[in-house]
């Protein structure tokens, strides 16, 4: 008899997704959660993969963006920097546009890069 590997679905698991727009960046709760609940976090693009890549990080370090402080009622957080999405527009993939209504892309946290890994070709 062959063994199955089955990965059941959970209707309770949220799937984390960060979504981007003209006004900023929201991470939804289950983003929030994978970060950790981190009090600062740093932003990167993977030119390569077209990946935004979020790690959690302290507050002295070069590049630390403040987070967990900006947590709303719903367990969201956004980050409403101008600077934040001038940084995207000028290296994502021209396949990704930022408008004005946000378009919200899956994420996967890797524990080995303690990372959020943003796909932004889906």
């Amino acid at each position: 008899m062959e063994v199955m590997e089955i990965d059941w679905f959970n209707p309770g698991y949220k799937i984390p997704t960060v979504s981007i727009a003209n006004y900023g960046i929201v991470f939804n709760s289950t983003s929030v959660e994978k970060l950790k609940k981190s009090e600062y976090i740093k932003i990167g693009y993977d030119y390569k993969a077209n990946n935004l890549i979020v790690k959690p990080c302290k507050e002295e370090d070069k590049d630390a963006v403040r987070f967990y402080s900006r947590i709303s009622e719903y367990n969201t957080v956004k980050i409403s920097l101008k600077s934040l999405i001038r940084f995207l527009k000028s290296r994502v993939s021209e396949r990704v546009e930022i408008k004005d209504q946000a378009k919200s892309y899956p994420a996967v946290y890797e524990e080995g890069r303690e990372a959020l890994i943003v796909d932004l070709d889906c």
